[in-house]
């Protein structure tokens, strides 16, 4: 592929190595991982990479119904780069490092190690991680069948992506999909209508629509569908063993705001042969956990967009000849910077939670309620950070195929995949009404590295619960502070200093915020860009 500087404002640099936090935080893992996100940074951040994500977004996906003699194809075209990018990230094991044996020896650094490599995939473009997300979401269910375990794992661990349109048992690698929610149900997985009738023990025939269905190539797909005992979860392969079709028709590709790279599908399974996953009727409860994995991610992706944006835009500003004396917009990036830590050192502690939930009841409580907090503050606050990084670089941002613009549009969409802001605070209130004590400790763990602030960041805390328990719709307040709480702790912990000192007082100080650039002469703007972005990398 030419290279051609299509963005002017690509960096050129290893993504890992010039962020000091990223290092920081990745100082306990073993020095494998930090060897293979030296790699991966190279790669994110090079011209090339970036030249791939452009071109995946801009020749978008073409469905193709028939071929040229009238028969059915289902097809979905995509540009090479988009295979190029995805043969990246199962390369490096995004889909299923977690699930590996031999990854899962590596001293409990697991989801931690994924999403250091997922936060650093996610500067190029979000929409060819989708697969990675669904297919690691969807291990958690297919392992635990005895059956598909046999069948399936070896290909769905594979490090080897295969395009190809052929059975999944003749295939090299494999990759999942989700087909889950319903057009009535606005994207949500409360309302099903899709039937599924037993035809033998553990497969069933699937009818019904599907609405949003994510990456329509995939070789297979979890389904949620009605039994006579109820909502049950099953896998779906789009090709049966003789690679003819199953059943299953693309009805069209829906345009959205963002992952033009990866449109979403509407799907008809017509009687479509399918493998029940866990107990007939008990499909919500089969797929909670895959679903806390997707939203894990989906904040993943969004933090990572944010940095990718943020260093694109402290960037371009240092190249202006006057930037030393630029108080103002030094105090704007300085700010947004505050925020990027705190999302990225939010993101790995709720990883860290999941590699240490099965021996520790503390972290298993931090699990379940951090990652609908997680999720609800970085994507609501990545739209506004990086539109804000677009108003700071200028017109250039703004043009069609500017990155930054595109990470916009992405982080626009994360609102709203795997459920969107009100769910989040929803299941926080769940947990505050019928888990409290699981409640508590997540609360003395977000405060108790705090310093001076603890005692009142706690009063804080409680006084929000106090108030949601008497009037639901403040929710949104009591979630927010959590995840504000619980992303200046983890900055403490991981001994982020200055940077951690600035965040905890103007995010828990009580001071008056509406945007950013409201810090005050107290912190040294310019140096804590240098910190976190360092001009010399």
């Amino acid at each position: 592929m030419a290279q051609a500087k299509i963005d002017p404002l690509t960096l050129n640099v290893n993504t890992f190595q010039a962020d000091p936090l990223l290092r920081d935080i990745s100082g306990q893992m073993p020095r494998a991982a930090q060897a293979q996100f030296s790699l991966l940074g190279q790669y994110a951040g090079s011209h090339e990479a970036d030249e791939l994500a452009r071109l995946a977004n801009h020749i978008k996906p073409q469905l193709r119904t028939s071929d040229t003699f009238g028969d059915q194809l289902n097809h979905v075209e995509y540009h090479p780069a988009w295979h190029a990018l995805q043969r990246k990230a199962v390369s490096y094991g995004l889909h299923a490092s977690v699930w590996d044996d031999a990854q899962r020896k590596t001293a409990g650094f697991g989801h931690q190690m994924r999403t250091m490599s997922l936060y650093l995939s996610a500067g190029l473009e979000a929409g060819h991680l989708t697969q990675s997300t669904t297919t690691h979401a969807s291990l958690a269910l297919i392992l635990s069948n005895p059956a598909l375990r046999r069948d399936w794992s070896d290909k769905l661990l594979s490090r080897m992506y295969d395009s190809t349109d052929i059975a999944p048992a003749k295939k090299t690698g494999l990759l999942i999909g989700w087909a889950v929610s319903e057009r009535k149900s606005g994207g949500s997985i409360e309302q099903i209508d899709a039937r599924a009738t037993r035809v033998s023990e553990g497969l069933y025939r699937i009818l019904g629509e599907k609405w949003h269905v994510s990456a329509p190539m995939s070789d297979a797909f979890i389904v949620l569908a009605q039994t006579e005992a109820g909502v049950s979860c099953f896998l779906v392969p789009r090709l049966l063993q003789d690679s003819s079709q199953n059943n299953i028709e693309i009805l069209r590709l829906r345009e959205q705001v963002g992952y033009h790279s990866n449109p979403q599908a509407e799907m008809k399974f017509n009687n479509a042969f399918g493998f029940l996953l866990g107990q007939e009727g008990d499909g919500m409860r089969t797929i909670l956990d895959a679903i806390t994995l997707i939203r894990h991610d989906i904040a993943v992706i969004s933090a990572g967009l944010m940095r990718s944006s943020l260093a694109k835009a402290v960037h371009y500003w240092r190249q202006k000849p006057y930037h030393q004396s630029d108080d103002l917009a030094s105090r704007v990036l300085a700010d947004m910077a505050l925020d990027v830590a705190g999302a990225t050192a939010l993101m790995m502690r709720v990883a860290k939670s999941y590699d240490k939930a099965a021996n520790s009841p503390e972290d298993a409580a931090y699990a379940r309620l951090m990652t609908p907090v997680a999720k609800y503050w970085v994507c609501k606050t990545s739209p506004t950070l990086i539109s804000e990084t677009m108003e700071s670089v200028g017109s250039g941002a703004f043009a069609s195929g500017s990155s930054l613009g595109r990470n916009h549009r992405d982080a626009i969409t994360n609102l709203i995949y795997e459920t969107g802001s009100d769910l989040m605070t929803k299941d926080v209130l769940r947990v505050l009404k019928h888990g409290r004590d699981l409640f508590d400790s997540v609360v003395r763990d977000v405060t108790s590295d705090l310093g001076s602030v603890s005692d009142r960041t706690q009063q804080v805390l409680n006084a929000c619960m106090l108030v949601c328990e008497n009037d639901e719709g403040m929710s949104r307040m009591l979630t927010e502070q959590l995840a504000l709480s619980g992303a200046a702790s983890e900055l403490k912990r991981i001994g982020a200093g200055p940077i951690a000192e600035a965040f905890v007082e103007t995010r828990l100080g009580g001071a008056w915020r509406s945007s950013y650039g409201m810090l005050d002469g107290r912190f040294d703007a310019h140096r804590i860009l240098e910190l976190l972005y360092p001009s010399n990398r």
